[in-house]
């Protein structure tokens, strides 16, 4: 006996994910962010595309989304963050919606590249704190250039940006690198979000939501950075 069409095809995502808004611990809204940047950064589009439907249901801004799309991009590249970008608009078009970007501005009579540089060299120092320069040297020490790429581009340019509060961008920030299972990057990551502001909870809530992309043994490697981290901090 042949299975129908419908029977063959998985749920919507929405449905596999419904029972993490169920949790406490996380705003919606930051649960919402974190599926976009992993499905963004996997590329998962079909998924990707419900979970933009159901963000935008739920009034998550077009804005915060534009962000998480940008700051994916570090991790992902810029392929699967312009397919991102795609998927948005074929989602605001289905809904009828135009919401122009909001760009970033360079204060008047600053030379871009020094103000980009300044800025990311201070969100750097923020997150890192006394290891900036411990880290800033190691980089340095495999390509100089990379390190100023870093500085400039991914902390000035688009870290920096003041759409999406440092908060949510470094919780954001240790989901894609547990996606990543790059644990030495994590860990200075996770101290960021505490010192941004971030409780334990919503921190091991977000990279516990993982378990949506990743096998769960990875998401336990990552909640033990989290618990070091935190008693190391």
């Amino acid at each position: 006996m042949k299975r129908s069409c419908s029977a063959r095809q998985p749920p919507k995502f929405r449905e596999r994910a419904r029972v993490w808004y169920e949790r406490r611990g996380l705003k919606k809204g930051i649960r919402h962010l974190v599926n976009i940047g992993a499905l963004t950064l996997l590329g998962h589009s079909d998924d990707l595309t419900d979970e933009l439907d159901w963000a935008l249901e739920r009034r998550v801004s077009v804005d915060l989304i534009r962000e998480v799309f940008l700051q994916t991009m570090l991790c992902a590249g810029y392929p699967r963050a312009l397919h991102a970008f795609e998927r948005l608009d074929d989602v605001l078009k289905s809904r009828k919606l135009r919401v122009a970007p909001r760009c970033d501005r360079v204060p008047h009579r600053a030379t871009a590249g020094v103000f980009y540089r300044r800025r990311g060299r201070e969100l750097f120092e923020e997150i890192y704190r006394d290891d900036t320069s411990l880290v800033m040297a190691r980089i340095s020490g495999f390509h100089p250039e990379f390190m100023d790429w870093i500085t400039e581009d991914a902390y000035g340019k688009v870290l920096s940006r003041p759409y999406l509060d440092l908060m949510t961008r470094e919780i954001l920030s240790c989901c894609l690198l547990a996606i990543l299972k790059l644990p030495r990057q994590l860990t200075p990551h996770i101290r960021g979000a505490l010192r941004a502001g971030a409780k334990v909870r919503e921190i091991s809530e977000a990279i516990s939501q993982l378990e949506l992309f990743i096998p769960r043994r990875a998401v336990k490697a990552a909640l033990l950075r989290l618990e070091r981290a935190r008693t190391t901090l």
